[in-house]
């Protein structure tokens, strides 16, 4: 905080004051970081979480008695829910050995840990979905414009607005093909600059 020197003996008292504290967890030994038990698997998996999966997974199934006492205690299924959510996305063990791995505490942790998994790849997916649509609609600008001007049959932008409407939309049929070609070039930019944003090709077309 920048404070006029004329006011620091009156506000320099109500700064908060933090100082970070951090500790190299490869400076201990796995027995050392032991004491406790969420805190235990936590420190745990922070040191290992790096290594290759099967070195990992050998470090969990040796310290797994950690993460059943801390499913043992009172908040322990949000605490181990938390702990295996954190495995599947910062790790690269395979899905189905973290489910085996749920199984051994109880059917009610496996359930929740599969559902977490299915969401976790439902976001993967929807994530790779919308980069592969940009990509792809990149792509199809570069050709449908290569692809215009080589046929001289449509202009570039008609070409090039056909091809993002095929990508986005799938199939569009000659109706469609037919109303892209009587487009004057202010109508082509406008429906092109909102093909993305478009639900469907009656809304781009209205």
């Amino acid at each position: 905080f920048a404070i006029p020197n004329d006011l620091v003996e009156i506000l320099g008292p109500h700064i908060p004051q933090h100082e970070l504290l951090l500790t190299d967890l490869s400076r201990y030994s796995d027995d050392e970081l032991r004491s406790g038990t969420l805190d235990a698997v936590t420190r745990l998996l922070f040191k290992h979480i790096s290594n290759e999966p099967e070195a990992l997974l050998e470090h969990i199934i040796n310290h797994f008695d950690l993460v059943e006492r801390t499913f043992a205690e009172p908040s322990g299924l949000k605490s181990v829910l938390l702990v295996l959510e954190y495995v599947l996305k910062a790790s690269d063990i395979a899905e189905q050995e973290v489910v085996r791995l749920s199984r051994r505490l109880s059917s009610k942790v496996e359930k929740e840990i599969m559902t977490t998994a299915e969401r976790l790849r439902e976001e993967g997916w929807k994530k790779g979905l919308e980069t592969g649509l940009e990509q792809g609609l990149e792509q199809g600008l570069e050709r449908g414009l290569e692809r215009g001007l080589e046929k001289g049959q449509l202009t570039g932008k008609q070409q090039i607005l056909i091809r993002l409407l095929r990508l986005k939309f799938g199939e569009i049929g000659d109706t469609c093909t037919s109303a892209v070609e009587g487009m004057n070039e202010a109508e082509l930019d406008n429906a092109a600059a909102h093909v993305l944003t478009a639900e469907s090709l009656d809304e781009l077309f209205k």
